[in-house]
């Protein structure tokens, strides 16, 4: 399985039958497109990893206070992780930062 750009594919099939005058069949194509599942929330998963980044923040500045501090890198490390994960899907998932 793969992830697709379905905006995109909906713009080439609607030029492609409004090309040989099947606009209506086109748009009719679109909807099931648009009626299908998608693979993956982007906003859910975007929500998640900032939740544990905070959590990871909060976790750190506590170990920080114990004097933890193999602990409070493991947890700054796991922020920065979260930092980059949060990055990679605000691009989409393209590799490309924002």
């Amino acid at each position: 399985m793969r992830l697709i750009d379905a905006d995109y594919f909906k713009t080439q099939i609607t030029a492609a039958a409004t090309e040989i005058n099947m606009a209506s069949e086109g748009m009719t194509f679109c909807k099931i497109i648009d009626a299908q599942p998608t693979v993956c929330d982007m906003k859910k998963a975007l929500e998640e990893l900032k939740f544990l980044k905070r959590y990871n923040v909060e976790l750190a500045s506590e170990y920080d206070k114990q004097g933890k501090q193999h602990f409070m890198e493991l947890a700054e490390a796991k922020v920065d992780a979260y930092k980059k994960a949060i990055e990679i899907i605000k691009a989409g998932g393209t590799g490309e930062q924002t």
